[in-house]
């Protein structure tokens, strides 16, 4: 039986996880603003790049940014809550993945008569996900965007057939030109191999366990550079200037110093856009990863811990999954909400996969752009 649609004339959607978790959201919110256009829609976002990629997203009314990590941050919250509540929701949904107590008190706090979550296998009451009225059953063979989908059906909406599930970014005539100008001032053009790395990832809640090894990078971006004369640019957050910096110095004892390049970090838009310039991307788990596939560029995952399945290059990637190893992935669908820490002395998962095996994908997916496949 399908559940009828409700009447619904305001939305708050709870997005407080990462960059990547974002914009794994927008299939969902543009499906969303298509099928109840005269709702008011509201995402709540925690990081200043997760503001930055939706603004200007003709799928959202309003964007209200909350930064935990900020001084004050209890009584910014409690004034947000008190601008929450007096514009009185008629639904909250908590984009996937949210086994964590803050974001569904976040969501019965909001005063949301309709409040959507996931039902997750572990932490139930300490988690707090109890307080989700409406909770959506996972898929685990499922990738996040199609879980985030999942959290319509209690308000009547099915995914259409051959909908276009692509991921969004508003990039404007600025953000273009910066690249175009960034591109030009270091002799890059339509004619070269740009190769986008992102050695990096977030250094919070165990993600730093995501990396692979710079050094391997660095090698990687010799094998391309020698095969291919490829220019690599190496991208990252603000946070990671001195990996990039590693990764750069690496690779230039085998490269000349102009095909090795260092992006500048300071805006998310402006670095997508130099993303956009890429040929090939390629990238650990992160968020910059799902913004290369979002702009169009083919890109090669690198996976360790993570769950290839649920968070691999959207629609047009590849990914290298670990060679054998029955502890990967060790950050599974099952898992998510608890830390598990690693049954060996180093990721071996990622120190073991060699430069060589990752250039051999990155080999192929080159062959197929030259053949136009």
């Amino acid at each position: 039986m399908e559940n009828p649609k409700p009447a619904v004339k305001k939305i708050l959607i709870l997005c407080l996880q990462g960059l990547g978790n974002t914009l794994l959201f927008t299939p969902t919110l543009r499906l969303l603003r298509q099928d109840i256009p005269g709702a008011e829609i509201t995402v709540m976002v925690s990081r200043e790049s997760s503001r930055q990629l939706l603004s200007g997203n003709p799928d959202l009314d309003s964007i209200y940014f909350f930064d935990p990590r900020r001084p004050s941050s209890f009584f910014r919250l409690f004034r947000l809550l008190q601008r929450i509540r007096s514009v009185h929701f008629d639904v909250c949904l908590t984009a996937f993945p949210a086994n964590r107590r803050e974001f569904n008190l976040l969501s019965w706090l909001s005063g949301a008569g309709i409040r959507i979550g996931h039902c997750y296998p572990h932490k139930s009451l300490r988690s707090l996900s109890f307080l989700q009225n409406f909770r959506v059953p996972l898929n685990l063979r499922a990738h996040d965007v199609d879980q985030n989908l999942a959290l319509l059906s209690p308000l009547g909406i099915k995914v259409p057939d051959a909908w276009e599930k692509r991921l969004d970014i508003v990039l404007e005539p600025e953000h273009i030109h910066f690249a175009q100008q960034w591109l030009r001032a270091h002799k890059l053009n339509s004619d070269s191999l740009i190769v986008g790395f992102h050695p990096g990832s977030s250094p919070e809640r165990g993600m730093i366990h995501k990396r692979w090894p710079a050094k391997h990078f660095a090698q990687l971006a010799s094998l391309l550079g020698q095969e291919y004369k490829a220019k690599i640019i190496i991208f990252g957050g603000p946070e990671e200037e001195s990996l990039k910096a590693e990764v750069a110095g690496l690779t230039g004892q085998a490269l000349p110093g102009e095909a090795i390049l260092v992006a500048p970090s300071s805006n998310f838009k402006e670095t997508a856009a130099l993303i956009s310039s890429c040929r090939l991307f390629i990238s650990n788990d992160t968020g910059l990863m799902h913004v290369a596939t979002a702009v169009g560029v083919p890109t090669l995952g690198i996976f360790g811990p993570t769950d290839e399945v649920r968070t691999r290059p959207w629609i047009n990637g590849r990914f290298v999954a670990r060679p054998d190893l029955d502890c990967r992935p060790c950050w599974t669908l099952k898992e998510v909400g608890l830390r598990r820490r690693c049954l060996h002395r180093e990721r071996i998962c990622l120190s073991r996969l060699s430069p060589e095996a990752v250039f051999k994908a990155g080999e192929k997916m080159i062959g197929e752009m030259k053949s136009g496949l």
